[in-house]
């Protein structure tokens, strides 16, 4: 049986994620269908496996904590809906506050990944924490994240992925074993997500990046 899998997908739902589009769908179309896909994979692999949402927002609060339900996984994926206005400032601190109680106390008992997709054109900040002591770092901790966006090339990209990572480094033992992926195209966006799939110490490392 395959080690269990804590997978929080925290949810870019600004403006942005619903007007950006690749060809005919919408970013956010594109991505609920390949994330449903996704737990549908996972859970054939293993009924062990738990999913939840972080919706992120201004901060970041729960859709739906972490379960082996994929029907109540699928139901909270239908029922989410982007905000109807562009919210630029983006504190993803909460991320961490929130899921520290889902972290297993030993890479034995499983693992807790975490998997940000972010859709708008402002990088994110980790303000809170920054202004607080150093946390714990753990080993049995993977962030994987995944940038919607339109030219791949934009610099502001580049500030994205920088302060994403960043969130990776501020308590994952891990260093450098997160996934880094930017989607301008409908078929990338597919095989980012697919690339997710295999447990983080079975993924090729040469595949980390762009």
């Amino acid at each position: 049986m395959p080690c269990p899998e804590t997978i929080i997908f925290c949810l870019d739902t600004s403006a942005e994620v619903q007007t950006g589009h690749f060809n005919q769908m919408t970013y956010w179309e594109a991505i609920r269908e390949d994330l449903m896909m996704f737990v549908h994979q996972k859970h054939s692999f293993s009924p062990n496996h738990q999913f939840g949402i972080l919706n992120l927002a201004l901060e970041v609060f729960w859709e739906l904590h972490p379960t082996t339900d994929i029907e109540k996984f699928n139901q909270a994926m239908q029922l989410l809906r982007p905000f109807p206005e562009r919210i630029a400032h983006c504190d993803l601190s909460s991320c961490i506050t929130s899921v520290k109680d889902h972290i297993p106390k030993t890479s034995q008992e499983g693992i807790l990944r975490i998997i940000v997709v972010y859709a708008r054109s402002k990088a994110p900040t980790l303000e809170s924490l920054e202004q607080s002591p150093a946390i714990q770092k753990y080993d049995n901790v993977f962030v994987d994240y995944l940038i919607l966006c339109s030219d791949i090339n934009d610099p502001e990209v580049t500030s994205i992925d920088l302060a994403l990572n960043s969130l990776h480094n501020h308590w994952s033992s891990r260093t450098g074993e997160g996934y880094c992926f930017t989607a301008s195209k409908r078929t990338q966006a597919q095989w980012r997500v697919i690339s997710l799939l295999a447990h983080p110490d079975q993924r090729p490392k040469d595949q980390l990046s762009d």
